[in-house]
């Protein structure tokens, strides 16, 4: 790109200054110019009446010009927006949160954070708690093409998802819209094919019910094996609890997996206590 400018710049007579614009501000030499403006940036070309030989500009100043109009473009409006409010991943404003909607409010164990988000255009609430230091995503959608990246998904849409990158640990929140669920119980489902196997790493294969049990006869709970295979030809043995309800004609997943190794060692407890903890409702409109 630098030999391409210098190229150009020396057809040209006088002196170039570059200026990209960005929503934030803008970059500019400030000389006397003729400019030519592009959807993105304008570049002038100056002219000096003090002297007209040919300059170049710094090979500094050029790469920095070329940055800032990176960062420009990638500001642009495709950036992605949630559809409904943001998840507050905080105990106290998640409680004063939930209380506004008329619902009771949630018991958070010691070393456990609590999340509520408003969700599918603010037409529900969901609710869990998580171990304490993990981190919240959400699920947006992104004007780009992402064929790799979308193979490796669930099928159904996670709305959100606190986790450990670290340790490969997860709880999330999935939501099956495509298909009307009215009329439907998750006893009458096939646990694998309508329920885990579109909550799990695409891929994922040796899919186990290790347990599945009915938690006051309201909710059945479910533990799971599978194993993931990563690009790499990695394997990981990998444990699952996950819970599903169906409710006003959806059917609401809400998953959380660990390895194996960890699992036994306690952390399945503390997956257990996040799934048990779901609860989504919906907001009525006054």
């Amino acid at each position: 790109l630098y030999r391409r400018f210098l190229g150009q710049e020396r057809k040209s007579t006088g002196r170039m200054a570059f200026v990209g614009s960005m929503s934030a501000g803008m970059l500019q030499r400030s000389v006397p110019s003729r400019c030519t403006t592009t959807a993105k940036s304008q570049i002038c070309m100056a002219s000096s009446n003090a002297d007209n030989h040919q300059a170049q500009p710094s090979r500094r100043h050029l790469l920095q010009s070329m940055a800032i109009l990176a960062t420009g473009l990638a500001l642009t409006p495709t950036s992605p927006l949630p559809a409904s409010a943001a998840a507050i991943q905080d105990v106290s404003k998640a409680k004063t949160l939930i209380k506004s909607y008329g619902l009771a409010e949630p018991q958070v164990p010691s070393g456990f954070t609590l999340v509520a988000d408003p969700i599918l255009d603010n037409q529900y609430v969901l609710y869990f708690v998580h171990p304490s230091g993990w981190l919240l995503q959400e699920e947006v959608s992104l004007a780009v093409d992402r064929p790799r990246l979308e193979s490796a998904r669930p099928k159904s849409k996670c709305l959100v998802k606190a986790s450990d990158f670290r340790k490969a640990e997860e709880v999330g929140v999935f939501v099956f819209s495509d298909i009307d669920y009215k009329g439907k119980k998750v006893k009458d489902l096939d646990w694998s094919e309508d329920i885990a196997r579109n909550v799990v790493t695409a891929g994922a294969t040796d899919l186990k019910l290790r347990k599945r049990q009915a938690v006051n006869g309201d909710r059945d709970y479910f533990e799971i094996g599978f194993t993931t295979i990563t690009d790499a030809a990695y394997a990981f043995e990998r444990r699952a609890v996950l819970t599903a309800e169906v409710f006003d004609g959806k059917l609401f997943v809400c998953v959380a997996q660990a390895n194996t190794s960890r699992f036994v060692k306690g952390m399945g407890e503390k997956l257990q206590a996040s799934v048990s903890s779901f609860q989504v409702a919906k907001i009525l409109k006054t």
